[in-house]
């Protein structure tokens, strides 16, 4: 658009920042930006301030960006040099914003002599002016100038005090503390959002903190809109500036650090000792700008350690008051930036590569200085048990950030975000659009938004996120909705590409009973006892998880096979919700048989004909109710509400013959998107790296791998004979062995006397974990004895490993029958009485191994994993066309 169109032409836009510095910048670089998109800015603010930042703006920006004074009430004590928070005594600070408080009425005279389109304004002036330009008939939208993880943090301490905040990097140490505590005004001024406007913009970028921006509408049911990075542009002011830059410019390349703390923070005289004797010690050049309180005039020299300036020599420039900070971070000799975390300053730092040491001080800083460690492109200089620094932490921290090593991954860090931000442009700023009143709007994505609601055991929660990584990159995106205890679990399995697509959306149980603490609202861990309890537990959270669908809208909702409700809530919003089920399609079939049962007809499957009088004998060991009492289930309930059609973690080549069955017995059309199995990931943990060194060392194809999954425990007597099996197999082998949560036992003493003594080096004992998707991918693994829970099951067919088939409970023995019948493992058979024998153990697993008798067998697991590898994502690009027609968003994917 135009810029030079007439302002009867353009969206007129009166902006009304706070009175300081770290909030006027970014109001004046979003007022040049707009400029250029058909859009005549009045900046409006005390003459004190528009006179410094008055020689920022060209004369080609002064054509659309105007400069408008108010006038504050002057009183004895605050004359108007004072209306600004720039150098102003802080026992005057009260006296200013009293002052602001009392500007209605110039505010007033100005919206009705200028008439603007919208109102753009600071959340923290003290009085938002949303009230006034109401009267007017006047859109208002606020603008943050923070970041979104500082007020994500601040929305949930005071909307949620009870929930625990769902991102732990940014907990707080014992001796930091959110700004302003429990302040009524605090709190009054995060609420504002809520009730002030239909949208907020916000002076941060997706790429940085989206999972943030993210969380802020489910806190505050408003849109947010990330504007970018608003930082100032470099120039040159002046002589002072030059000589700083000529200085600057005789050092190496990267070899220098910028050591600043804002306009409004200041160094104690302990902090200066430590931070002055912290540069010394970490040999490494820099520029530090040293300011004082105003009403505490000192010497520089004097502020200084004794000699000081003497020893440092060339090597460090010491600068009063004020310096070019962008031109110094722009400069190719600054390697890192020393700084309190201001969020101008980090945004800075960040659009000009440079990594950041972390020395927060109050405010925003301390939250802004975990993101900071989080994101990876800087690290905190930490304070003792009393808030005091040590020089050597500080040089410490500094060597590691700029010189050392280990600090390469935050160097390249903060080049990536620096490339980011270059190659973003103005995107988010285009984005903004003017509406039809004159208003201000964000084009919305394109992307279809799917909310997923899984059931709470990792079983379920892996297909789920698997799913949700593969729609991402097909212009979905994603709100994974589940307790803040699982969702901590597995942000660490979502990368940060990802994590633009992906958001992770807490769902709060109400707290239906004191031994339902946080940490229990999973199944993993959970006391068997407890299991109803967190049953009812969730489905009382079918009020927030409405809340939820009327705050997000989403375009469909996928759930799991427990909650009939979330379909029922969804169609009162309208929203199609189709039924995820995480389990084999020979599983439901086999249910489906005993629910829909007509007399005289016999289950089409003789494989598993063994199995209907054990399970009818067998209840607790049923997944879920079969419906055979005349009570409708939930999971038949949730097949019926499907929309059209149920999905299924399988594919048709292991499955076929249970897919087909289905659409006949249910009446929906069944949609196979499988495997979703987790992708191996190597993770630096010395548990991990120790486990792949020892697989390392043993031949091709030689080794098994023992586990029962996360929520299987054997007794004590199916461990000794699984112990004993894997003894007379002379098959190497690593066992993870796991116990119950009320059953704590040393691993030496659950094995048989002098067992791990006998096998020695040709096996491997872990306690609790182990990265199973990494063992069966490796080359020495050739078997899996297991349990045979789906999610196994499919990771081992996806990696071509033959399955040792120990069944327990639930859907396990039908799928163990599944891998015996498709041909890819074979099962150990229990006797009458449901025990294991060591023999028999030791007898299959050398079968399907290393016997001649078992070759079949692994070239038919071979076999399917090469299947799986074909087929890639023509799963999912046909499940993507099932959901656009199902949402009638008539897109193309």
């Amino acid at each position: 658009m135009d810029s030079k169109h007439s302002t009867t032409t353009k969206v007129k836009v009166l902006m009304l920042p706070w009175l300081a510095q770290g909030h006027i910048t970014p109001f004046l670089e979003l007022a040049k930006k707009l400029s250029t998109k058909n859009f005549h800015i009045y900046l409006c603010s005390t003459p004190i301030i528009l006179t410094s930042i008055q020689n920022r703006i060209s004369k080609t920006q002064s054509l659309s960006i105007e400069l408008v004074p108010f006038h504050l009430p002057p009183t004895p004590e605050l004359p108007h040099h004072r209306h600004t928070t720039n150098g102003l005594p802080p026992h005057l600070l009260r006296a200013l914003i009293d002052a602001f408080e009392m500007e209605s009425p110039s505010l007033t005279n100005t919206l009705q002599t200028l008439s603007p389109d919208l109102v753009i304004y600071d959340v923290f002036r003290p009085r938002p002016p949303s009230a006034d330009a109401s009267e007017y008939k006047i859109p208002a939208v606020e603008l943050m100038t923070s970041g979104a993880a500082v007020v994500s943090f601040g929305f949930h301490k005071f909307t949620k005090p009870d929930v625990e905040f769902p991102f732990p990097e940014l907990h707080l140490n014992s001796n930091q503390r959110f700004p302003g505590g429990d302040r009524a005004d605090t709190r009054s001024r995060l609420e504002r959002p809520r009730i002030s406007c239909k949208m907020t913009l916000i002076n941060s970028f997706r790429e940085l903190e989206g999972k943030y921006i993210d969380y802020l509408p489910i806190l505050t049911e408003k849109k947010f809109v990330p504007t970018g990075p608003l930082v100032q542009g470099t120039t040159v002011d002046g002589d002072k500036d030059s000589a700083i830059l000529q200085w600057l410019g005789a050092k190496d390349e990267f070899s220098t650090v910028f050591v600043s703390f804002g306009s409004e923070s200041f160094l104690s005289a302990e902090e200066r000792e430590e931070m002055a004797h912290g540069l010394e010690l970490s040999g490494v050049n820099f520029i530090w700008i040293v300011r004082f309180p105003a009403g505490e005039r000192i010497e520089v020299g004097e502020a200084l350690p004794a000699e000081f300036l003497e020893r440092i020599g060339e090597r460090g420039m010491i600068v009063e008051g004020w310096a070019p900070q962008a031109q110094i971070l722009a400069h190719p000799s600054t390697g890192g930036f020393v700084s309190h975390c201001g969020w101008n300053s980090i945004l800075e730092s960040l659009k000009f590569g440079v990594p950041i040491v972390a020395v927060p001080m109050h405010h925003d800083q301390p939250v802004n200085a975990k993101l900071v460690e989080a994101a990876g492109f800087g690290a905190e200089v930490k304070r003792d048990e009393n808030n005091r620094l040590d020089r050597e932490n500080i040089a410490q921290v500094i060597k590691k950030v700029v010189v050392d090593e280990e600090g390469v991954d935050v160097r390249n860090k903060a080049r990536e975000f620096s490339e980011i931000i270059r190659k973003k442009g103005d995107e988010e700023i285009d984005g903004l659009r003017p509406t039809e009143r004159g208003g201000m709007d964000s084009k919305q994505s394109n992307a279809t938004k799917v909310l997923m609601l899984p059931w709470l055991a990792q079983g379920h929660i892996t297909p789920f996120l698997e799913l949700a990584k593969k729609l991402s990159t097909k212009d979905f995106h994603i709100y994974l909705c589940s307790t803040p205890i699982i969702l901590t679990s597995i942000q660490n399995r979502i990368t940060k590409t990802q994590s633009l697509s992906i958001q992770l959306v807490p769902l709060h149980l109400p707290p239906t009973s004191p031994e339902l603490p946080p940490h229990h609202h999973t199944t993993n861990g959970l006391p068997p006892h407890l299991l109803p309890t967190l049953m009812n537990a969730f489905d009382s959270a079918s009020p927030d998880f409405s809340k939820l669908l009327q705050t997000l809208r989403p375009d469909l909702v996928i759930y799991d096979f427990l909650q009939p409700w979330a379909p029922t809530i969804a169609s009162e919003y309208n929203i199609p919700a189709v039924e995820f089920i995480t389990t084999g399609a020979a599983v439901v079939s086999f249910f489906s048989f005993l629910a829909f049962k007509k007399p005289d007809v016999e289950l089409p499957f003789p494989e598993l004909q063994p199995l209907l009088g054990s399970f009818r004998n067998a209840q607790p060991n049923r997944p879920v109710d079969d419906g055979t009492d005349g009570k409708p289930t939930p999971m038949l309930e949730c097949m019926k509400k499907s929309s059209k059609m149920i999905l299924f973690n399988t594919f048709r080549e292991l499955e076929g013959k249970y897919l087909d069955y289905l659409p006949i017995s249910i009446e929906k059309k069944i949609v196979p998107i499988g495997p979703l199995v987790h992708e191996t990931d190597h993770h630096e943990e010395n548990k991990d790296s120790a486990i792949m060194q020892w697989l390392g060392t043993k031949d091709e194809l030689s080794t098994v791998f023992v586990s029962f999954g996360s929520e299987s425990f054997l007794s004590k007597e199916e461990r000794e004979e699984i112990a004993n099996g894997l003894e007379l197999s002379g098959v190497n082998f690593i066992w993870v062995v796991r116990f119950p949560v009320e059953e704590r036992t040393e691993v030496e003493e659950a094995l048989p006397v002098g067992f791990l003594e006998r096998i020695g080096q040709r096996g491997l004992v872990i306690d609790g974990w182990a990265p199973q998707a990494q063992i069966l991918a490796h080359s020495s693994t050739c078997g899996f004895v297991s349990h045979c829970g789906w999610n196994s099951v499919l990771e081992s067919l996806k990696f071509g490993v033959p399955i040792i088939a120990m069944p327990m409970k639930h859907d396990q023995p039908i799928s163990g029958k599944v891998v015996e019948d498709v041909g890819v493992g074979v099962e150990v058979k229990r006797d009458e009485n449901r025990k294991l024998n060591r023999e028999n153990i030791a007898q299959v697993i050398r079968k399907v191994v290393k016997d001649e008798s078992g070759v079949q067998v692994r070239t038919k697991a071979r076999e399917l994993s090469e299947i799986i590898r074909i087929k890639g994502e023509k799963a999912i690009d046909g499940v993507v066309q099932e959901f656009m027609q199902l949402c009638n968003r008539g897109k193309t994917i």
